[in-house]
Parts: C-alpha cells; structure tokens; sequence
C-alpha cells in the first residue's frame, strides 16, 4: 500500500505567479513547501518595465535555482517604428539565452488603445503580427497569451455570473468592455486567438485563464 505523501511535500507549480519586486518568503515557501514557480512578465503599465521584471525573476532563479522558471515578454510601446521587430526579436533571443521558458502575450493587445493606421483595434491575428509568430515558431519558444476577457466583460456589473468578475471590473472600469463599446467583441477576440492557430499550427500555445475562454 502507498504511503500518502503530505500537502507540504507533494510537489507543487505555480504556473501563473506574478512577482515584480523580489520577496525572499517566495524562496523560503518554494524549499519548505515543495513548490516551484514560474513567473510573468506581463506589459502591463501598472507593472515595472518589462527589463525590471525580468530582472527579479532572474534574481529568483539565482537564489534558488530548480524552483524558479520565468516567461518572458515585450513591450508594444512603439510598435509602428521601423526597427520595433528587430528590437523586440532580440530581446526575445537574450531572454530565452537567459533561461525563459517561453513568451507572454498580454490583453492590451485588442482590448487596449494600440490602435492600426486605420484606427481599428490592432487585435493579435493583425498582418502585423505575422512575423512575430513565425520567428517564435522557427525558434520554437512557446507562447502564453491572455487574449480578451470572460463573457462577463461585456455584462454590466449586475448581470455577471462571478462576484469576482464583478469585483475585478468595479475596481478595473478600463477593461470593462460594456463601459467601452468600441472595444472588439468576446467573440472578435476569440477569433483572433484561433485564426493565429489556424495560421501556425505548429506553434506551442497556452492559452491562459482556461484558453482566454
């Protein structure tokens, strides 16, 4: 008969941690509680930049190597400039030289004011990402993507199915979409996550938050 292995040693992932400070308890909960932690950089302006996260995970990785893995991603400040590609590429490859296990792609994409030359929402299956997609996919560095919001974005508050969806968007009213109508549909952003699939098959996709469902 197997012996039950206890909570505290049953090994354990954190595959969606969001640190943007370095905070030892993190270290001391990995060592005693059995758990490893894989940590987002996100392009979120609410969050340092994009350098200064990755330099904490990296200061994570250092102090406890084995519990501490960490995503990757890039900024779209400046993304109509003529050598956002080449910049963001070679972020990507030092990122990935540095030990990132993958690529966060983020919901400022397509819910956000990143808006094409003809002012329509730059939403990720855009022409525009086209190259983006195939370089990832040549390199074979997976992506994680939160695309879009639950259905309930696009609710008003006392129409939500989660108190948590209607604590998120009272405390959020930027990315409630019923707030903002020029804002692409649930379905849109759907849409856009799979029609980038259909284009790059191979590509190792995750999508967080239940698919971006």
């Amino acid at each position: 008969m197997n012996k039950m292995v206890s909570l505290k040693n049953f090994p354990k992932i954190d595959a969606h941690f969001h640190s943007t400070s370095y905070n030892p308890v993190y270290v001391k909960f990995a060592k005693e509680y059995n758990v490893r932690f894989v940590n987002i950089n996100t392009d979120l302006k609410i969050f340092p930049s994009i350098a200064e996260q990755e330099a904490v995970a990296l200061t994570y990785i250092n102090k406890h190597q084995g519990s501490f893995a960490y995503i990757a991603s890039f900024e779209m400040d400046n993304w109509e400039s003529d050598n956002w590609y080449k910049k963001v590429f070679s972020h990507i490859q030092q990122s990935v030289e540095k030990g990132a296990v993958g690529i966060k792609i983020w919901k400022n994409i397509g819910m956000e004011i990143i808006k094409s030359s003809d002012n329509s929402y730059l939403m990720i299956d855009d022409l525009f990402f086209e190259p983006l997609f195939a370089f990832l996919n040549e390199n074979k560095i997976p992506v994680l993507a939160h695309l879009g919001e639950p259905k309930n974005c696009w609710l008003p508050l006392e129409e939500m199915t989660s108190n948590r969806n209607r604590f998120y968007y009272t405390n959020h009213p930027e990315y409630h979409a019923y707030l903002h109508p020029e804002i692409p549909s649930y379905d849109l952003q759907i849409q856009a996550r799979d029609s980038v699939l259909e284009k790059f098959p191979n590509l190792t996709f995750v999508g967080a938050h239940l698919g971006s469902l």
